[in-house]
């Protein structure tokens, strides 16, 4: 099914399911009787929008820089592990 969409496309179709995961992740904060329940949904659906757009993004960088692949693949990962980081640290930060 993904194949037949626009190469761009599944970048916009996984934005909606990151966001609504996040709210339902927000909601579980909200109503602390449904945590476990929120968690697991909101976080499924935060994954499943970052895998299927993520993976054109990553193309996408790949394939515009005349730098080698591996280069640019590392600076990527770099990228996104330093944001994973900062927003673990400022989650922490802003739970304690």
């Amino acid at each position: 099914i993904i194949d037949r969409l626009a190469l761009g496309k599944t970048v916009l179709i996984g934005l909606p399911i990151m966001l609504t995961g996040t709210l339902i992740l927000i909601l579980g904060v909200v109503w602390q009787a449904y945590l476990i329940p929120c968690l697991l949904i909101g976080m499924t659906l935060i994954c499943f929008g970052e895998g299927i757009s993520f993976s054109v993004l990553y193309r996408f960088a790949l394939m515009s820089s005349e730098v080698s692949k591996g280069t640019v693949a590392a600076a990527v990962s770099m990228l996104l592990m330093t944001s994973f980081f900062a927003m673990i640290e400022l989650v922490r930060y802003l739970y304690t």
